[in-house]
């Protein structure tokens, strides 16, 4: 087992890591951030378990058995990637190992068993005690073809795991086995946001911003249209941004008669649906290619119709990840980790203490990491993480002091880039873990 399968922190899985190129679109300049209201259509937060390092040094057995002692009467028939044994005459015995415990501390350990041969049924155990093939903090219970787990709080600094056979003179086959501390509970949110109001002059105030086809006018804070004929509009060029997800409510005072549908035009044109009744209508659009304008337009002959305003916001996609961790004593959630698009093509990462350690994952191996040191006098540190659409590759840029504000057009000249992998191709990177570690213990204050 090792942190590809997710007990090594918080753990993004490929389809997770693909969010990323949702997330950083390249908002058109001037559009507003995604500081706004939370909508419906957000997914549910996600609760996450924490864990810490692995603690046992060879437990997938790739190699050899090292770190393992075998008991003096069984005999060793490991081979490459098991660990495995036949206990001697009187005992159910096989081998141990130690690993480093932390007293008072929650442990969870993780064992996949096997068997010598198919169908052999060779059940086997991991015992965890405070010395060799005791199980006074717990057992796994026995089991063959399959993986079973066991918690423990340890009270001594050095902890024992240990297989047992099922009997005196049996076999017993261990195909991975893992030791890890549990850490208080961790999560992440994706969530839509709303930015702010996309459109000009949007409860038609004036007579402005918009081109009025025949028929339509703008009148006492209204947008009126009189015996329109069919397919003639209202329209306003805004700079729209291809794939982009956009909210659209239009509040309509009266239909007299006819039909009338908005939406974006200009290439591919996108619209809602066609009203004939009064009354707010919400509906969302997906921006089409080429469209630079928003449009009202008739749908049939004679329409007559007044309406209020035409609100139009982007949507934007919010990842939040929140860590809770045990501060010397001081247990608590903190978010070490905000995600969120700004005005320009970068999520932005803000902390303010301790170490922020990114590592990605190749094909379930680490590709490497890098620490990224937040200022625990209180300060800020910042560093931003974003997605390249055309090489599909994850970079972090960290800077080496306070915040910077990174533009699509400058990006600060004091940042560090580390690529962290990409998705597709030899070198798919398919994994990628968050860990947050407190620099000197307690870090409630600067928060």
């Amino acid at each position: 087992m090792d942190n590809a399968l997710g007990k090594g922190g918080l753990y993004y899985a490929d389809g997770m890591i693909k969010t990323f190129s949702d997330v950083i679109a390249n908002p058109s300049a001037g559009e507003p951030t995604s500081a706004g209201m939370l909508i419906n259509g957000s997914d549910a937060p996600t609760v996450v378990q924490g864990y810490g390092p692995e603690l046992v040094a060879n437990g997938g057995f790739y190699a050899d058995t090292s770190g393992w002692t075998f008991h003096g009467p069984a005999a060793d028939t490991s081979t490459p990637g098991f660990l495995a044994g036949t206990s001697g005459a009187g005992f159910n015995r096989i081998a141990y190992a130690e690993i480093e415990t932390k007293i008072g501390a929650n442990y969870l350990v993780d064992a996949l068993f096997g068997e010598v041969a198919p169908g052999a049924n060779d059940v086997s155990a991991v015992y965890v005690g405070t010395s060799a093939y005791t199980l006074d903090l717990g057992s796994t219970g026995f089991g063959v073809r399959e993986r079973k787990e066991t918690t423990f709080v340890a009270t001594s600094e050095t902890t024992y795991l240990s297989l047992m056979s099922s009997s005196s003179a049996k076999p017993a086959v261990l195909d991975e086995v893992s030791a890890k501390e549990v850490l208080p509970f961790s999560g992440y949110a994706t969530e839509d946001r709303l930015g702010g109001e996309f459109v000009l002059n949007h409860d038609f105030a004036a007579p402005t911003d918009w081109g009025v086809g025949a028929g339509w006018e703008i009148v006492n804070g209204q947008l009126v249209a009189t015996d329109v004929a069919p397919f003639v509009a209202a329209t306003q060029l805004r700079p729209i941004e291809t794939g982009a997800r956009y909210k659209v409510v239009l509040d309509i005072a009266d239909i007299a008669s006819g039909t009338l549908r908005a939406g974006f035009s200009g290439g591919t044109a996108v619209f809602g649906a066609n009203f004939s009744t009064a009354g707010i209508k919400d509906f969302e659009l997906t921006a089409g290619s080429g469209n630079d304008r928003i449009f009202m337009n008739t749908v049939n002959a004679s329409v007559s119709c007044k309406i209020n305003s035409i609100s139009i916001r982007r949507i934007y996609r919010d990842h939040t990840i929140k860590i809770a961790w045990d501060g010397e004593g001081a247990t608590g959630d903190r978010i070490v980790w905000n995600a969120r698009q700004d005005a320009n093509d970068r999520l932005t990462l803000h902390f303010v203490s301790g170490i922020l350690r990114l590592e990605s994952f190749v094909a379930g191996m680490s590709a490497g990491f890098v620490g990224v040191p937040g200022v625990d006098d209180g300060g800020s540190h910042g560093a931003i993480l974003y997605w390249d659409e055309v090489s599909n590759r994850l970079s972090l840029r960290v800077d080496g002091g306070s915040l910077e504000t990174a533009t699509a057009a400058n990006v600060p000249t004091n940042l560090n880039e580390v690529e962290l992998g990409h998705r597709g191709g030899a070198n798919q990177l398919n994994g990628l873990v968050l860990e947050h570690a407190v620099a000197n213990g307690d870090q409630t204050s600067a928060w």
